[in-house]
């Protein structure tokens, strides 16, 4: 049996974080621990989003942990790795306060243990939760009621499994469901293990960030652009501000040569002081701008997270705007019509429909018959990218040059006007895909022409976003 073998890439995440391992040790996050309780925390998380943590390690820290504060522990663990069900068992046994779990239906994979087993495997014992495990029979069996109607949201087999391999590419679970979930809206899902070894680059450049919230999805995201792309073409405005140094100090120096690509088109001096001392108060125009909408607190943070997908949200919420059909989950019999099999494996093919197309699919032991409508031929072929798009204005002429989306998002804002002039590289667009502002630029110079969707207008990959006439 053959082993894995690392890439160079991989080799060298894997000595960059054994380095920092020695700077980061136990006494480390002791220190830290001591800290939070001072500043007045009521309770801390050791959040493992990769599923990393073994379980003697668990054992070892939470155990120093609960002599060095007094406040409750928690543990969030992914099983990822396989390994999180004995990492929780040991952190029980260290005296853990909390520990994060998922019902059956929607547990391991990339998700937390299972309760299930663990509340079994603690029954009759010190740690007895004391849970009804009929209760959560019923609730896991009800999950698997509503769960086929929202099929296309979960996991295939192919990523569903644990990956023993993320202890060499220390990739999160929750982010590798966001890629998933990202690359299959890009129909692209056959992308993944590009863009998963690309994320080791990616990290390499930016000084090994720690792949939590929100540099895993800063990473993961232009991860993904560089492979749909190619590398720092598009270029998140967040990934600008990271290489400005607006999110903190790296863990490691950043790629020189990254660093150029990532700001080539962006002004501003690097900084080495406290990022959050540059930061105007936010708040107030946050509410303001949604208070016609609600008050709410909640509200208020969504939309000055995300302004323009937070207030469409909001719009939806509290009833100003219908709910988008993409928004509404697939009915069970819709999912159940869908997935059946029309013929068995060695019965007659059904009679074909008057212009239909038929195809015999094979998935594994299973086998359908799909039936595709014929084009209509008195119907004109179209092939523009945003013809018959709500908004959409005609395309662009030979003469002209275009932006183009890279990927599904919704349009936040034109960088210029339309008659501005413009120079190749220049920034014309910001996207919001994938939760992040991503710059769009002019591939030539010349003048915009047009702007076929207004700003907030939802675009699929491949739309004309700009037209400019050379």
């Amino acid at each position: 049996m053959s082993g894995f073998i690392e890439t160079e890439e991989q080799q060298a995440l894997r000595k960059a974080v054994a380095a920092m391992a020695a700077n980061y040790g136990q006494d480390y996050y002791l220190e830290k621990a001591r800290t939070f309780q001072e500043m007045g925390a009521d309770s801390l998380c050791i959040k493992d989003m990769a599923g990393l943590l073994a379980p003697f390690d668990a054992f070892e820290l939470i155990s120093a942990l609960k002599q060095a504060v007094d406040v409750p522990i928690q543990l969030h663990t992914h099983y990822t790795s396989g390994m999180a069900s004995m990492t929780c068992l040991k952190a029980i046994e260290a005296g853990v306060d909390v520990i994060d779990t998922c019902l059956a239906p929607l547990a391991l994979r990339t998700a937390q243990p299972a309760i299930e087993p663990l509340v079994t495997a603690l029954a009759g014992t010190d740690h007895d939760t004391g849970l009804d495990m009929d209760k959560l029979l019923e609730a896991g069996d009800y999950l698997e009621t509503i769960l086929p109607k929202y099929a296309d949201e979960l996991e295939t087999p192919r990523v569903a499994v644990i990956d023993a391999r993320v202890l060499s590419h220390q990739i999160p679970g929750g982010m590798i469901s966001n890629l998933v979930s990202q690359l299959r809206g890009m129909d692209a899902i056959d992308r993944l293990p590009e863009v998963l070894e690309e994320i080791v680059r990616t990290r390499k450049d930016m000084g090994y960030p720690p792949l939590v919230t929100p540099m895993s999805q800063m990473v993961g995201t232009q991860s993904v652009s560089n492979v749909l792309a190619g590398r720092y073409k598009v270029v998140s405005e967040e990934i600008k501000d990271y290489a400005l140094g607006l999110y903190g100090r790296a863990p490691a120096p950043l790629d020189p040569e990254a660093v150029e690509q990532v700001l080539k088109h962006r002004e501003g001096t690097v900084i080495t002081g406290r990022p959050a001392d540059l930061i105007e108060p936010e708040l107030q125009a946050a509410k303001n701008a949604v208070a016609e909408i609600s008050d709410d607190i909640d509200d208020v943070l969504i939309y000055a997270l995300y302004p323009a997908t937070g207030m469409k949200f909001l719009r939806i919420k509290h009833g100003l705007d219908p709910v988008p059909d993409e928004m509404k989950p697939k009915s069970a019999e819709r999912v159940q019509a869908a997935n059946q099999v029309k013929v068995a494996p060695g019965s007659p093919a059904p009679t074909k429909i008057v212009k239909s197309r038929a195809y015999d699919i094979h998935v594994g032991e299973r086998y359908f018959r799909v039936e595709v409508d014929a084009a209509d031929s008195t119907r004109p072929a179209n092939n523009s990218a945003n013809s018959a798009r709500p908004g959409a204005l005609a395309g662009p002429t030979l003469e002209e040059v275009t932006v183009l989306a890279p990927m599904p998002g919704i349009i936040s804002s034109y960088a210029v006007e339309i008659g501005a002039q413009v120079g190749d590289g220049d920034t014309v667009v910001i996207l919001e895909a994938m939760k992040m502002e991503n710059a769009l630029a002019s591939p030539g110079s010349g003048s915009v022409k047009a702007f076929p969707f207004p700003e907030g207008a939802t675009v699929k990959k491949g739309d004309v976003l700009a037209i400019i006439t050379p």
